[in-house]
């Protein structure tokens, strides 16, 4: 698709919203599952990579990053279920990301799978958020999707929506969150949830694969980058219209085929 092209399919979706029609429909749906759930967990999605020696069906997988979320998300699933004797559900949010062709699946959708086979939760606990192009929508579709659960009601316990990303990204997250979401939203940081848990994991097996997993993340060069590029990020949203740029942006690069590494601010 050539620029032209994708910059009216930019314009289009944002202003006819066609995503936001799509969560619309799906929450309607939701409805009937209105009280449900006592507790929920949003886990925002991350990137996602493309591994050669796989097969084809098995080539998209997160990124360490994202790995990093679901863990965090995993801890607090069981947490709440086991220890808390709650009804907890995730809800998976992130749309399509661009560079990867039409038929990939969706952030959400490959978060949804990984949590199912690596950690076994059920899918019925997990809900999908699959329209969403950024942050911004992250939140805006979210607080749907909470609201239709009940979420926002006045007889709802407080503290109990956790959101859950990683440390670099939570402050803009939480930023977003607040401004769509009438829910008692608490914000938790992925790496801290996974380290504090270290601390009571009995299974060395698991603590282990924690352990590398955080030191790895926490030690390599693209987390100055990204956290960088994050507090770049919040400030560009708390400017006027600063969030509008910052979804176009994401929807004009969400439409190509190819990725594209575009310097949002270069100094």
């Amino acid at each position: 698709m050539d620029s032209l092209k994708r910059l009216g399919k930019t314009y289009a979706e944002i202003f006819e919203n066609q995503s936001a029609k799509q969560i619309d429909i799906m929450c309607q749906a939701l409805e009937k599952e209105r009280g449900k759930f006592d507790s929920a967990i949003i886990l925002l999605a991350g990137e996602l990579r493309r591994e050669q020696n796989l097969p084809n069906e098995e080539k998209i997988k997160t990124t360490l990053a994202t790995k990093i979320r679901e863990a965090a998300a995993f801890i607090i699933y069981k947490d709440l279920t086991v220890r808390s004797n709650k009804k907890p559900v995730i809800i998976a949010s992130g749309g399509k990301i661009y560079g990867y062709g039409e038929e990939t699946p969706t952030l959400s959708d490959v978060m949804r799978n990984e949590l199912f086979e690596k950690c076994q939760v059920p899918r019925e606990d997990i809900k999908t958020e699959s329209y969403s192009v950024d942050t911004s929508q992250n939140a805006e579709f979210s607080a749907k999707i909470l609201k239709a659960l009940g979420f926002e009601d006045d007889n709802i316990e407080k503290n109990n929506v956790y959101l859950v990303t990683n440390g670099f990204h939570l402050p803009r997250a939480n930023t977003l969150f607040k401004r769509y979401s009438q829910a008692s939203i608490k914000p938790m940081n992925a790496e801290d949830v996974i380290i504090n848990n270290l601390k009571f994991n009995k299974n060395k097996e698991k603590s282990q694969y924690y352990e590398k997993m955080i030191k790895t993340f926490l030690e390599s060069p693209e987390l100055k980058k990204m956290s960088q590029l994050d507090k770049k990020l919040l400030a560009i949203i708390n400017m006027p219209f600063g969030e509008t740029m910052i979804r176009a942006l994401a929807y004009y690069l969400r439409s190509s085929q190819e990725k594209l590494e575009v310097p949002l601010i270069t100094k």
